[in-house]
């Protein structure tokens, strides 16, 4: 096999035997070659945009077609330290060979090494580019186009510009550390990356595709304290490092650490976290579908697809801003790097699942009424109407003929001759303790009607799984949310805010400085001390995206 020490002495030879044959320059020959590489290469840039395309020309033109990557005597140190770039993406979940497969024509081919020529050299000089392009436009937004994989990921992450990537990889010698940058740089990103290199670099055998945690036999239930064989393997499952890695504790009661362990899979499973081990807590254990415990390969797949939603959200998501994570049931807010709130929130059930999306929260609104969705009018209240045509003025609703007409009385109405075709009322709900948006609701300008809102029922909040809603999403302890935004945003107390609570009246108050939230779909945390959890995949969004990250690299072949 030939070093690549023997295959860079003999482009060099071969270039030198070229040019003492042609009397040129170098430089003249590798800047023509190049220059008529980009006039006649339609296939290399056929990936790109229009607009990407003119910035490559432009780029090299203004460089008087000088190549980047390669010199007298073949690849130069930048374009090496690039290819380092390349082989460690996958440590970042992504794939080398969707960079490298750009070069096997030209770099990695030995053959075409030898018998070098200013053309070769051209190739191989654009199609490092290139390939440096597609690492920018992944590490920076993603593999995939989110709307692509599911209609409600309403996402549209914002790529590094070319142009940018292109000065920036040409005016630095560690192109690597630069295209290294455009990784997220969050938190959940970096844990989940240095938990992600865990099983890289765990042995293949427990990452086989048939590998599969040993089964646990419990016949009954085990209470904290109590002796069972089974909790050496449990012990295992839930407290080792997530790669089949043993732990050294062999003891088979049930202590307090393990027990802290099953009550938060329990919660993270949407089961009651009572710590006991009993059927519901062993089905889900034992499974062999996708789910937190499947086998050590899949959570492995199952950290990367969550990888790849970190590109998607902005490199910066504020100084203050609110996030609610989907699997989690759960809400937070940050401020400067720290999560200074948490609470339980309700989602959309699985036939009106809560989009991915991202805005600004700009109004908050104290005792709303509630514009009942046409949708909800003619699917549930219709029938309840047919019923009992009070039905609205128990529930403290009025009845609008149309969206500007005047009151109706719905007890004067036959709803068996109305169709929900030809439905043609407004329904509203008036403020108070029974108003199905409680007492308060967070706005932020998006096309899907939804938005943060209190509930009147508040047990719900009791439920490990949370999906009841018909896509808003429901906070558990709104009024905090309020005093953090207004206590900052108008120096309000927690007095004022209550007040205007009390008054019943609608108050709508705008905020001046606009908080960023996101509506994201995470199924995997890390908490501070490095824990993950591994949550479900309650509307299938994880298969949908393996299927399509599967596909780019079937492609690639």
């Amino acid at each position: 096999m030939i070093s690549p020490k023997a295959i860079r002495i003999a482009l060099a030879l071969s270039s030198s035997l070229y040019l003492s044959t042609t009397g040129m320059a170098t430089a003249d020959i590798y800047s023509d070659a190049l220059k008529a590489r980009l006039a006649t290469d339609t296939n290399s840039l056929s990936q790109l945009t229009n607009t990407q395309r003119k910035q490559i020309i432009d780029f090299y033109q203004q460089r008087d077609f000088r190549p980047v990557w390669v010199g007298e005597y073949g690849l130069n140190t930048r374009a090496r330290r690039l290819f380092d770039a390349f082989k460690s993406a996958r440590r970042d979940a992504m794939d080398p060979d969707e960079y490298r497969s750009l070069l096997l024509n030209s770099k990695w081919n030995i053959t075409a090494g030898i018998q070098h020529s200013p053309g070769n050299m051209a190739k191989l000089e654009t199609d490092i580019t290139l390939g440096a392009l597609l690492y920018g436009r992944h590490a920076s937004a993603g593999r995939v186009v989110p709307e692509k994989i599911n209609h409600s990921v309403k996402l549209k992450p914002a790529a590094e510009p070319a142009a940018r990537i292109l000065r920036n990889i040409s005016t630095t010698l560690h192109p690597e550390k630069y295209l290294e940058s455009l990784q997220p740089r969050t938190a959940q990103y970096l844990r989940l990356k240095k938990i992600y290199g865990q099983y890289l670099d765990a042995p293949q055998a427990e990452l086989r595709p048939a590998a599969r945690w040993p089964r646990i036999t419990v016949r009954g239930v085990i209470a904290p304290g109590m002796r069972h064989s089974a909790i050496v393997l449990l012990r295992q499952r839930l407290l080792g490092s997530g790669t089949g890695t043993s732990t050294e504790n062999t003891s088979t009661v049930y202590d307090a650490k393990l027990a802290k362990a099953v009550k938060n899979f329990q919660k993270k499973n949407n089961l009651w976290p009572d710590g006991i081990i009993g059927p519901s807590t062993m089905r889900i254990l034992n499974a062999s579908s996708p789910t937190p415990t499947a086998s050590p390969l899949q959570r492995k797949q199952q950290i990367a697809l969550n990888m790849e939603r970190w590109r998607w959200l902005p490199e910066n998501l504020g100084k203050r801003y609110v996030l609610v994570n989907q699997p989690e049931f759960k809400l937070r807010i940050y401020d400067t790097g720290k999560i200074i709130h948490q609470a339980r929130v309700i989602i959309g059930k699985r036939s009106h699942a809560t989009p991915v999306f991202s805005n600004k929260l700009s109004l908050v609104v104290f005792n709303p009424n509630w514009n009942v969705p046409r949708s909800i009018a003619t699917k549930e209240i219709l029938p309840a109407l047919r019923r009992d045509p009070y039905y609205l003025q128990r529930h403290n609703m009025a009845l609008y003929k149309g969206y500007t007409g005047r009151t109706v009385n719905p007890a004067r109405i036959n709803w068996r001759k109305v169709s929900r075709k030809s439905f043609p009322y407004r329904i509203r709900q008036k403020p108070g303790n029974r108003n199905a948006l409680g007492r308060i609701k967070f706005l932020f300008p998006n096309k899907y009607s939804i938005y943060l809102h209190d509930t009147p029922a508040k047990s719900l909040f009791n439920k490990p799984a949370r999906a009841f809603s018909h896509g808003c999403v429901r906070l558990q302890n709104p009024q905090v949310l309020a005093e953090i935004l207004l206590s900052r945003d108008k120096g309000w107390s927690r007095t004022r805010i209550r007040k205007l609570i009390n008054r019943g009246r609608r108050r709508i108050v705008k905020l001046s400085q606009k908080i960023p939230i996101y509506l994201t779909y995470f199924t995997t945390w890390v908490d501070n001390q490095g824990n993950i959890t591994f949550l479900k995949d309650i509307y299938g969004r994880d298969q949908k995206l393996n299927i399509v990250l599967n596909q780019v690299r079937i492609a690639m072949k």
